[in-house]
């Protein structure tokens, strides 16, 4: 994964997040201008704005392998990886008190 900056090519790197490091498998921009990248082997990351979240099978997603994204009429960002169908939605937190 590069990005274009200043008339060149570059890895896109944050204290996080090192692109020449993946072997991206497919990219995905969602509604809210988010960033998904789907790996080969470490899972998925989204990146939305200065901030870098990374998911895989150790934090819950079904596999490492990521081959495709698609968003729902609700918002709800579907991973496919070779081992399942992921649904990262933000849903409210409700609370009840007595």
């Amino acid at each position: 994964m590069q990005r274009f900056a200043e008339g060149r090519w570059s890895s896109f790197k944050t204290q996080e997040f090192d692109s020449s490091t993946l072997t991206v498998e497919s990219l995905y921009a969602d509604r809210e201008g988010a960033l998904w990248i789907g790996t080969y082997d470490r899972g998925t990351y989204r990146i939305y704005g200065n901030r870098v979240d990374h998911f895989d099978s150790t934090n819950g997603l079904s596999g490492d392998l990521i081959t495709a994204f698609d968003e729902d009429r609700e918002g709800n960002l579907w991973v496919v990886t070779a081992l399942g169908i992921d649904r990262f939605a933000d849903t409210a937190v409700v609370s009840f008190t007595s």
